[in-house]
């Protein structure tokens, strides 16, 4: 995955925000988000898949690959974490963050991904409630057409907390 392509990040200290964001409202028109974190899946398109496990030591893989092509693939994160979440989590924050030194923060409303801003903007007094998980532990036990996640790029963590919002929201449907 590459890094967010309109947040500043030391990957590319000439990554001028303003002409990206305009770049991108070109493909998706008028809409209110174009300024929203967005960013690239690159998968390779191989011609043969070999791989070879020795019969002395099992550990020992290698493997050869014939790449032919890379397919890419431009997202808006708020279209990745849609129908994510179930619709009784408003208020729910979620931080992402990479190895990129990129953070943004989006919370739950009216069941759907609303942007808050760049950084870490969940309420500390919800830290001790975070559950994260890392986007590069997806797909290891389930090798994704026999090649394993890369390591190479920006690596994502996804952090979600609940916050005072979700707290009163709950409070309220139990009441009822």
């Amino acid at each position: 995955m590459s890094y967010v392509n309109n947040l500043p990040t030391f990957e590319d200290p000439d990554l001028n925000v303003e002409e990206n964001n305009k770049f991108i409202s070109a493909f998706i028109g008028n809409d209110t988000y174009h300024t929203e974190p967005f960013g690239d899946i690159f998968y390779p398109i191989v011609n043969n898949i070999i791989i070879e496990e020795t019969m002395l030591d099992s550990s020992n893989n290698s493997s050869t690959n014939d790449v032919v092509g890379v397919l890419s693939v431009t997202f808006y994160w708020r279209d990745l974490l849609k129908n994510v979440m179930s619709d009784k989590t408003d208020g729910m924050h979620a931080v992402v963050e990479n190895s990129c030194n990129q953070t943004f923060t989006y919370t739950w409303l009216e069941s759907e991904p609303l942007y808050l801003g760049s950084g870490d903007l969940h309420e500390p007094a919800f830290d001790e409630l975070k559950q994260s998980f890392s986007l590069t532990d997806i797909g290891k036990s389930d090798m994704y057409a026999g090649l394993p996640p890369s390591s190479e790029g920006c690596q994502y963590t996804i952090h979600t907390y609940p916050s005072s919002d979700m707290l009163l929201n709950f409070q309220k449907t139990e009441v009822r």
